[in-house]
């Protein structure tokens, strides 16, 4: 179900089983079977076709004005992914939940959102959040996908231990001092000027997933 109060916005869902983040600890190393690939395969598209839905919602069954045409979730993540039971598959479904920073916006006004003071996850952040005068569209949740899709082929390939320590190998610092385990680096060009490269570790994962 869902409610407003005082424009406050509100979704009510059953009670989860648990996040894919959870899911992910308490299978340390899943059992590469032709069933697991498949409900895997499976769960990704349903994902990637709410994300769709989100970022391209239906005015006539969501009731959305008709000036408000895309939508942007802002906070993908694994504990974002929820697992529900499923009549249909005995090892349930994911559900993209969470759309607390979730924004929708206007033809006019979807690609004008400034990066300054925007709400997300360190690790998951793109690229354009560091970038000045960059501003925040759709495209942010699917840097943020490809990433938890990232973790998902090394927690199912090489299991939670690796999958952990390919994050923790994320970490490097920031021209600010900060350490920060995001999958790109801001080269310094000078002239206090920066340019984006996605991290070696990253591209020396994938290729060896690949």
């Amino acid at each position: 179900m869902t409610w407003t109060l005082h424009r406050s916005y509100n979704l009510l869902f059953p009670w989860a089983k648990c996040d894919l983040d959870s899911y992910w600890g308490s299978n340390k190393m899943p059992v590469m079977e032709a069933e697991t690939i498949l409900w895997t395969a499976k769960q990704v598209a349903g994902i990637a076709s709410a994300i769709k839905s989100i970022h391209n919602p239906s005015r006539q069954s969501l009731r959305v004005p008709e000036d408000d045409k895309y939508g942007r979730h802002g906070d993908l993540k694994a504990e974002n992914i929820l697992l529900f039971d499923s009549p249909d598959d005995e090892r349930g479904i994911l559900v993209v939940a969470d759309l607390g920073l979730a924004k929708l916006n206007s033809i006019v006004s979807r690609s004008a959102q400034s990066n300054h003071r925007i709400h997300c996850t360190p690790r998951y952040k793109p690229p354009e959040c560091d970038t000045e005068g960059a501003k925040i569209t759709r495209t942010y949740d699917i840097w943020t996908f490809g990433c938890l899709l990232l973790e998902w082929v090394c927690w199912m390939f090489q299991g939670q231990d690796n999958k952990t320590s390919f994050i923790w190998q994320l970490g490097s610092q920031y021209p600010t001092g900060s350490i920060v385990e995001t999958f790109y680096d801001m080269k310094s060009q000078g002239n206090g000027r920066h340019h984006v490269v996605v991290k070696s570790k990253v591209l020396e994962v994938s290729a060896h997933m690949l």
